[in-house]
């Protein structure tokens, strides 16, 4: 096992099943933060979820599958990856910044006012 000692201000990244045994010295603040890998597909999918929550595929398409003409199928295919496609190109940094801040904080009162703890207790600097 490695021994490392940690400073204020310190960060220390651990792997899924890492194995340690931490021991505090003096005073200690522990925060574990469990992360689920994702995909870039499935988190852009995340940032455009809220433009892709329209009415699902027409009834016509979807009810007796064999009445539904191929080409109608296509059209609308095409109508919707055009459409989607759009969305894509529109998407920013930005978007998929404000999208990765929802994930990571879900509650953003809660990180300000730790960001804000830790910047007047002199931990990290502005």
């Amino acid at each position: 096992m490695v021994e490392q000692v940690l400073e204020p201000g310190d960060l220390l990244y651990l792997p899924t099943g890492t194995w340690h045994g931490p021991r505090a010295i003096g005073r200690s603040l522990a925060l574990t933060w469990a992360c689920h890998p994702l995909s870039f597909g499935q988190f852009v999918l995340g940032a455009l979820r809220s433009q892709l929550t329209r009415p699902t595929v027409p009834a016509g398409l979807t009810t007796g599958l064999s009445e539904a003409a191929p080409e109608q199928v296509a059209v609308y295919m095409k109508r919707e990856l055009e459409q989607l496609r759009e969305l894509v190109g529109d998407l920013t940094v930005e978007d998929l910044c404000r999208h990765w801040r929802t994930l990571a904080c879900p509650s953003p009162e809660v990180p300000d006012a730790l960001v804000d703890h830790l910047i007047k207790s002199g931990v990290i600097g502005q």
